[in-house]
This record gives C-alpha cells, structure tokens and sequence, in this order.
C-alpha cells in the first residue's frame, strides 16, 4: 500500500482520482479518505486479497465476496495453484530462482524499471498511519504471510 502511493505519487494527476488524490495529501489522509470513495477504495481495501481470488481481469468487485473470509480462502487456493511465489523484497533472489527453473543462467545484471524513487519507510511512520493501514490491508498481510509460507518450501 505504501508503494502504490509512492508510485501514484510520481505519476500524473490526469491519470485518475487515485493518483490526483496521492498526490494532494499524505499517506495518512490518502488512506483515510480513500476508504470512503469507492473509486479509490477498491485500490487500497485488501487489493492483493482481491487480486488473487477474483482473478485478473475478472468483473467481481470485492464487495461481491460479501464474506471477506471467504475472498481469503479463494485467493489462498489460487496461490496454492501457481508453481512459484515470489516477494518484492527478494525480487533478486527469487528472479535468480526462476532462471535457474527454467534452466536459464541467472543475468549477472538486472534491470529494474518501473522503479519509484520516493520510498517511505513503516518505521517512519507515525502509529495512527499505521492502524488506517492495518485495517485496510489486514487480508493482505494474512496473505503475505501465507505465501512466505509456501515461498520457504521451495
């Protein structure tokens, strides 16, 4: 969550409410009034959670699950579908535990694009930001962690 601000915030305003909102007030407020507006919400409400289990492209909308218990078991169950889940956070790693699948010598350099410049840190950030955050994101981070989960069984 915390990245995709960052990014909308390099982006241009034109390109939505949910950039053009990023980049008038901070993450705090981004978060607090994105929740109430629908066209931002369903960016920042449990996305990833959402993203898994609707499937890309699909026209369900998160409140479509109604059972946001339900929305985690579906997208748990997609997970458990793909051959290998990686992280952001060991893109190097897990881009070298790819090549080596496919039986590709790993490049010895990478090239990262779509990179943000602007990071913020969640140790930065003050503890009211991070409750908005938690709440939002709370099937997300159980998702996360599941993952990490099945990412250590590799």
């Amino acid at each position: 969550m915390v990245s995709l601000y960052c990014y909308t915030r390099s982006r241009y305003r034109n390109e939505g409410p949910l950039y053009a909102l990023a980049q008038e007030v901070s993450l705090e407020d981004f978060l607090l009034i994105g929740r109430t507006l629908p066209e931002i919400e369903y960016a920042i409400r449990n996305h990833q959670t959402w993203e898994l289990a609707s499937g890309w492209g699909s026209a369900k909308m998160y409140q479509d699950f109604g059972d946001e218990n339900e929305m985690l078991k579906l997208a748990k169950k997609h997970l458990d579908m793909l051959s290998f889940v990686g992280l952001t956070e060991m893109f190097e790693e897990d881009l070298d535990i790819i090549f080596r699948e496919l039986g590709i010598e790993p490049p010895t350099q990478k090239v990262v694009v779509n990179a943000t410049g602007e990071r913020l840190q969640l140790e930065d950030l003050p503890q009211s930001t991070l409750s908005v955050l938690d709440e939002l994101v709370n099937l997300d981070n159980e998702l996360y962690y599941y993952a990490l989960s099945k990412r250590n069984r590799i």
